[in-house]
């Protein structure tokens, strides 16, 4: 009690000052911003919340469930002189909160360098896009399958390089291969296994997209010209002991007594395609293992595991994902999805068998995300004949 009074305290003063001394500011999907008179330093206080309604229909079961998707608490700051950035994002609809924590450093210009914890470049573009603001109501089957949250801890250098209108935008970063909150609960709870080494190259040959039209994949502006982003991504995690390589422990294996792990590899091509509110998303990778020869599942010397066991541990396949949005109006647009993935090997015990997800899906904007209504329905095929209906209907608030 005494902390959330001292804490308001705090906000109710830093408000107040902001006013005497500098500049504030509030807004729909802004958050409350506070910055000193010359804008070189910044503050902002945001969040987003996102209930959603689901029914689920298969030959087994209907299911109904109301549930808050994410609840968002956003801090974000600036200090231009300094050449510093930070931001801080936690979703309270979690066990485990903190979803982003990193400050940016830019020595020169078009250069920058970020460490904490963050999306990982090596992953697909949808998975570059914040849950906030995507066109449905949860990432595709493509990126799931591949991926839980995208985010690592570790250290990104990017830049940006002009060559006539067209911008190209290297990326390099290196993870603990762990995902989120990687540490564990306590000292006991290591890391294991290596780092992960990931890359990204983006390629705009006509140009950035409009200002404010770049971190989704919808055309909110209706762009005048055409706009292309094209990308090709990869990671290679040394020693992965989750199933995507964003988790840590969940399985242990041996090479003769020790501990040892295979690696995970990923690769990622995609293109986003943006023109007078049209919008279109192109995605396609692979997942795969290496290092197999001679683990074993135990210390016992004959627990040797077989090639296509590995499938049991790690996501390995192929997939694909398409997305198309039309915009009808500013504020209203249909749109549709197609994601499928194959998995690399035909065993009964993989993690995932061949499956497909198309949805349908209708948005209500008002002032871009921050403010939506999105209502969707879904179809889940897999080879094992399980189909299931699924309609979705959410409601957004950024603030």
């Amino acid at each position: 009690m005494i902390r959330s009074f001292l804490f308001s305290i705090f906000i109710i003063l830093g408000v107040h000052t902001s006013y005497a001394q500098g500049l504030g500011d509030y807004g729909l999907g802004g958050g409350l911003k506070i910055a000193s008179r010359d804008y070189n330093y910044g503050f902002q206080l945001g969040g987003a919340i996102q209930p959603k309604i689901s029914f689920l229909e298969n030959s087994e079961r209907v299911n109904t469930r109301f549930s808050p998707e994410l609840t968002f608490l956003r801090i974000q700051g600036f200090a231009i002189k300094e050449k510093l950035a930070f931001f801080i994002q936690s979703d309270y609809s979690r066990n485990d909160l903190l979803m982003d924590a990193w400050i940016s450093y830019a020595p020169v210009e078009r250069i920058k360098l970020t460490i904490g914890q963050m999306p990982n470049i090596g992953n697909n573009r949808e998975m570059l896009f914040y849950e906030d603001q995507l066109s449905f109501t949860s990432r595709s089957l493509f990126s799931s399958q591949f991926c839980q949250t995208g985010r690592e801890i570790g250290v990104r250098l990017e830049g940006e390089f002009n060559f006539g209108k067209a911008k190209v935008y290297p990326k390099i970063a290196i993870t603990t291969g762990d995902g989120r909150n990687s540490f564990g609960d306590d000292s006991r709870d290591v890391d294991i296994g290596g780092y992960k080494y990931a890359f990204r190259l983006d390629l705009s040959p006509f140009g950035d997209f409009s200002e404010g039209n770049t971190n989704f994949s919808a055309d909110l502006v209706f762009e005048k010209k055409l706009k292309i982003l094209i990308g090709v991504s990869g990671s290679y995690n040394f020693g992965a002991s989750g199933p995507v390589g964003e988790s840590h422990g969940d399985f242990t294996m041996y090479r003769n007594v020790s501990l040892d792990l295979p690696d995970y590899r990923k690769w990622y091509l995609d293109a986003l395609l943006k023109y007078r509110g049209v919008s279109l998303l192109f995605e396609m990778g692979q997942a795969t293992a290496t290092s197999l020869i001679g683990l074993k599942h135990s210390v016992v010397p004959s627990d040797i595991l077989l090639p296509e066991e590995i499938s049991g541990y790690l996501s390995l396949g192929t997939g694909g994902n398409f997305l198309a949005e039309i915009m009808i109006r500013k504020d209203f647009s249909l749109a549709g999805n197609h994601s499928i993935v194959y998995p690399e090997f035909d065993y009964s015990g993989g993690l995932f068998v061949a499956t497909s997800l198309t949805n349908l899906g209708f948005n209500y904007y008002h002032r871009g995300h921050n403010a939506k209504l999105h209502l969707d329905y879904g179809i889940y095929r897999d080879t094992d004949g399980l189909l299931e209906n699924q309609v979705q209907v959410i409601f957004q608030v950024r603030i």
